[in-house]
């Protein structure tokens, strides 16, 4: 590790040692974004390689488990406007990622699917997501994980039902 490296993180240590002394006047979302914010630092870092960014990672993702979504349907799950998400599958499409076909059953709509070299750069990335998601949760044990990972499932879809209250 370099000494400018070594530095950082010595002061990022430093840093959140005086924050957990004080843990009582730190708030819960705070603690949320800030997991969110350093997990994804390293993830777009990682994903950078590949030319991806999380979301269109993501994108390439539920289309591996969920083909034929629409712009549309994944503007909904992103709580993005369709045209936002209609500019992210074109880029996918035109670095021939994704394909769009139409639905047989909408002629309007447009289906997504991956492509051959798609699922490639999915799967390769894949390795390099699953690789920080161990690093990241390696302090804990299978159950405090997977009680974790409950409490987040809660908490997001709580969390989407007020957002899509508030539209």
């Amino acid at each position: 590790m370099s000494a400018v490296k070594k530095r950082m993180a010595d002061e990022a240590d430093y840093a959140w040692e005086m924050l957990a002394r004080s843990r009582r006047s730190v708030g819960t979302l705070y603690l949320i974004s800030y997991a969110f914010h350093a997990s994804r630092a390293r993830l777009e870092k990682a994903l950078r390689k590949f030319s991806l960014t999380g979301i269109q990672y993501t994108i390439l993702d539920i289309l591996s488990y969920q083909e034929g979504q629409s712009s549309a349907q994944l503007s909904r799950r992103f709580i993005v406007t369709p045209a936002t998400m209609g500019e992210i599958v074109s880029g996918l499409e035109r670095r021939g990622l994704v394909k769009r076909v139409a639905d047989p059953k909408r002629r309007r709509v447009l289906q997504t699917f991956l492509t051959t070299k798609g699922q490639r750069v999915l799967r390769d990335a894949s390795k390099d997501v699953a690789r920080i998601g161990k690093q990241s949760f390696r302090g804990l044990d299978a159950t405090t994980l997977t009680t974790l990972r409950e409490i987040l499932f809660r908490l997001n879809a709580q969390m989407r039902a007020q957002i899509l209250l508030d539209l």
